[in-house]
């Protein structure tokens, strides 16, 4: 593998001009010196792309199988121009693609993508797909979802599309797609997902028909609650289902409660989550501290282990707020009578 970086992608009259024996592409953000190349640049790259130039060569350079263009800006119209320059080019048979962070936005831009990865195969070798910070929303998410139910992404392992806006359509819709690739890691940090997209994550993990291959899922810093958490837990402590594999969980900073962690607990003692290593639920405000921590010490614990300590995760007990007025005047009668005594 020959990687090229900005250093080596030289620039003749306005064109970049990629080295012959480029195989992997690195023009991220920080390699643009900050600003990014904005849709000039994205422009000029797609013509490189396409027409195979290179360094004092005439003929075709080697197939490029990674790009990452990660945080440049190209928005919508820079990328309609560089992802319809991807089938028949050079880069016409991906493994690796990250265009995080370029405001690609629902439409256009991430509509010419999948338009590409569909023509001539071009989508057919891609393993990673990063799509962070673009702002798909849901609409983007079936595009997306559509792309991978058509068979277009047979090898697609790693998913990543944190902040994206995606609410539970475009879960439920992702979720759908799951059984159409050998999928190892789904990131989905930081959108609008809330229960009803968690469940329809959890009905995905459950059916049959989904490959036991994700080994990652990331919930971080959406709006799922217990319902949602409960739905998880289930699917997870379900050793026949696709989770069966699963080994990263992230649920932190969402609106699980002490219902939800207990769930997530249960189902950490159950065979189906004989694989989980990494279950965060930090930052949850409405589980009780002294319950994460019990929830941490059981995740901890060796599988064998777990079931015998799952009761460490009882919910806390739950007064009624009638009652306690009385059991204040009960306990404080009782200390006064202790007083005496002693």
């Amino acid at each position: 593998m020959v990687k090229s970086t900005l250093r080596d992608v030289k620039q003749k009259d306005g064109t970049f001009i990629i080295p012959a024996d480029t195989t992997q592409l690195s023009l991220a953000d920080h390699s643009m010196g900050g600003s990014g190349m904005g849709v000039p640049g994205a422009r000029r790259l797609a013509f490189a792309l396409k027409e195979g130039w290179m360094v004092n060569r005439g003929e075709d350079g080697t197939p490029i199988v990674s790009i990452d263009i990660s945080g440049n800006k190209i928005g919508p119209d820079g990328a309609t121009k560089l992802f319809g320059a991807l089938p028949g080019g050079r880069a016409g048979s991906l493994t690796e693609l990250d265009a995080s962070g370029n405001d690609i936005g629902p439409e256009g831009g991430i509509k010419a993508l999948n338009t590409a990865l569909r023509a001539e195969g071009c989508g057919s070798s891609l393993v990673k797909l990063s799509l962070g910070r673009n702002g798909l929303g849901d609409e983007g998410a079936l595009l997306l979802a559509n792309t991978l139910k058509q068979g277009a992404l047979p090898k697609l392992q790693r998913l990543f599309l944190t902040r994206n806006g995606i609410g539970n359509e475009g879960a439920e819709l992702l979720a759908a797609a799951f059984k159409s690739a050998p999928l190892v890691a789904v990131h989905l940090n930081a959108n609008h997902i809330g229960d009803k997209g968690a469940i329809e994550i959890a009905n995905a993990l459950k059916a049959l028909d989904v490959p036991p291959t994700l080994k990652s899922l990331l919930l971080t810093d959406n709006r799922i609650g217990d319902a949602g958490a409960v739905a998880i837990g289930t699917a997870l402590a379900k050793p026949t289902s696709a989770a069966s594999n699963l080994a990263e969980l992230g649920l932190g900073k969402n609106l699980i409660t002490s219902h939800g962690c207990a769930s997530l607990a249960h189902a950490l003692a159950s065979p189906g989550a004989k694989a989980i290593t990494s279950l965060s639920l930090d930052d949850n405000d409405a589980i009780p501290h002294s319950q994460l921590h019990n929830f941490h010490e059981l995740l901890n614990l060796p599988f064998a282990k777990r079931a015998a300590a799952k009761n460490l995760q009882a919910e806390p007990i739950q007064i009624p707020a009638k009652y306690v007025p009385a059991i204040v005047a009960v306990a404080a009668v009782i200390l006064f009578i202790l007083a005496k005594l002693f």
